[in-house]
């Protein structure tokens, strides 16, 4: 062996023999940070971290590796630089508002409040189909499709005969027949005042929206109840999204969730408006549904288009206890951090 490995073997041995035989309340004082965050008065300590002591040594040297004592206080000795380097930040406690965000992808849905769908109360044959393709948009009122049925044209012979008669209940009776097969009040007066009827019916959007499906040909038959069309208002929609069982404590009704896409210049802000009350066993996840508004770019098309993937963050508010406050309110008090 060299002999100056052997001396380093040897200095070592020494140190750790007077580590052991040295009184443990002489060499090792207490926790250096601890003294250091409660402020007390200024320590020594070995460079190798062997002992930190309250008094120095008359020789002024660590009584285990025999290396000079430094002298440390609750003052920092790093710079911002080499503090940055370490890791370490330090900031006044203070009460600061505090959200915690869970991240979700969602998919753009219809609002299904502002879906309508027309149906025949009747059957018959399409006699007219204005709306040519789907997406068409509509207004509330416009025609959809014309029917011919043989029972239409029968009610209205009905009430012309009822209005003949002067029989104010057989005519009543009469009208409300009509008013079931789908004919508003307007056409039932036009029908009275004309004494025509018609062999036809105009059945009408009833809302703003686009066609998003029609099943409606012209000459096309149609038995009682089919659907004819979808009409959709595309102004609000929903975002569906699926929340791990873990997220689902930080999620509230009401809260606020930002909205992000490929093609979206700014986010959007939605609300959570449904919490699914059951969890999917599979994915060990539960359907949020996020309402928002698609409001029309310059060019007339909207911002969201149905399914759609859209980046969702549910952001919770959190209260001086740190717990989750009710979606759409504000906590009484900021929590400390």
């Amino acid at each position: 062996m060299k002999p100056l490995a052997l001396i380093a073997l040897t200095g070592t041995a020494l140190g750790f023999l007077v580590a052991l035989l040295l009184p443990a309340s002489w060499v090792f004082t207490g926790d250096l940070a601890d003294r250091v965050v409660h402020g007390e008065e200024a320590q020594f300590a070995c460079p190798m971290f062997c002992v930190v002591m309250d008094e120095l040594p008359d020789d002024g040297r660590c009584p285990v590796c025999g290396m000079e004592l430094d002298e440390v206080s609750g003052e920092p000795v790093l710079n911002r630089a080499e503090q940055r380097m370490a890791g370490i930040e330090a900031v006044r406690l203070a009460r600061v508002r505090l959200v915690a965000t869970v991240r979700v992808v969602g998919e753009v849905d219809y609002d299904e409040r502002l879906v309508s769908r027309v149906t025949t109360r009747m059957a018959g044959w399409l006699t007219e189909v204005p709306v040519e393709a789907n997406w068409v948009e509509v207004a509330p009122g416009d025609p959809l499709v014309s029917i011919y049925s043989p029972e239409l044209l029968a009610a209205q012979e009905e009430v012309l005969v009822a209005r003949d008669s002067g029989d104010a209940t057989l005519l009543a009776a009469a009208r409300r027949r009509l008013a079931l097969l789908g004919v508003d009040e307007a056409e039932i007066a036009a029908i009275e005042k004309t004494g025509e009827a018609s062999d036809s019916l105009t059945l009408r959007s009833p809302r703003n929206g686009v066609v998003v499906t029609r099943n409606a040909l012209p000459g096309a038959s149609v038995k009682k109840g089919a659907v004819l069309m979808t009409v959709a208002d595309l102004s609000r929609v929903w975002i569906q999204t699926q929340v791990y069982e873990r997220d689902l404590p930080r999620v509230r009704i009401g809260q606020a969730v930002r909205l992000a896409a490929v093609n979206l210049r700014e986010p959007l802000t939605g609300r959570v408006a449904f919490i699914d009350p059951a969890i999917d066993r599979s994915t060990r996840t539960a359907r949020v549904r996020v309402e928002v508004d698609n409001p029309k770019r310059p060019d007339g098309t909207r911002l969201l288009r149905i399914g759609q993937r859209i980046d969702a963050v549910i952001e919770a508010l959190l209260d001086a206890a740190g717990e989750v406050v009710a979606g759409g309110t504000e906590p009484e008090e900021d929590p400390l951090a």
